[in-house]
């Protein structure tokens, strides 16, 4: 798959003050440091925190990454929302599936659609290239609200979400 910018305008033309969402890619590597850095302003009001900035090559190599989907949205210049979603091949069934990783609206952007646009955008991806599923893991009553609004349904039984981390191991 390859990578393509899209672009939600009301008419084309001029567009000061209008929410523009595109796909990030290769050169973008400013826009995912200050996602890091301001993490906070995008994330549940007393959730997020600054994170650790991709190395430059890592940055590359994410960005350059087809089974990375991530979009923006700004507004004169500047970042106002984020989505990711990665891609998964599946074994079976549908070829692909989609994964929405994270969203994010900074704080004194949100209530004014941004989250829907970065929603569209990736509708319009998943119709371009023929993915019919995306699932997400909503942590919290609003965004469960959120998702609902934008046509996902609660799946039952819930699943437990769990993880783990791994030490890597030292090289002598």
């Amino acid at each position: 798959m390859e990578a393509q910018r899209v672009t939600v305008a009301r008419d084309g033309k001029d567009v000061s003050g209008q929410v523009m969402v595109r796909l990030l890619g290769p050169g973008d590597r400013p826009i995912l440091e200050l996602l890091a850095l301001h993490n906070a302003a995008f994330d549940v009001d007393g959730r997020g925190a600054p994170q650790r900035v991709l190395k430059p090559a890592a940055a590359e190599a994410y960005l350059a990454d087809p089974a990375i989907l991530h979009w923006v949205a700004e507004q004169d210049g500047e970042v106002v929302g984020d989505l990711v979603c990665h891609v998964q091949r599946l074994s079976a069934q549908d070829q692909f599936e989609l994964m929405l990783y994270d969203i994010g609206v900074r704080a004194t952007h949100r209530r004014r659609g941004i989250g829907r646009r970065l929603v569209a955008a990736m509708n319009a991806w998943m119709a371009d290239h023929r993915v019919t599923t995306v699932w997400v893991l909503a942590d919290n009553p609003g965004a469960e609200r959120f998702y609902g609004a934008c046509g996902f349904q609660r799946d039952e039984p819930q699943p437990v979400a769990m993880s783990r981390t791994t030490v890597p191991a030292v090289t002598p």
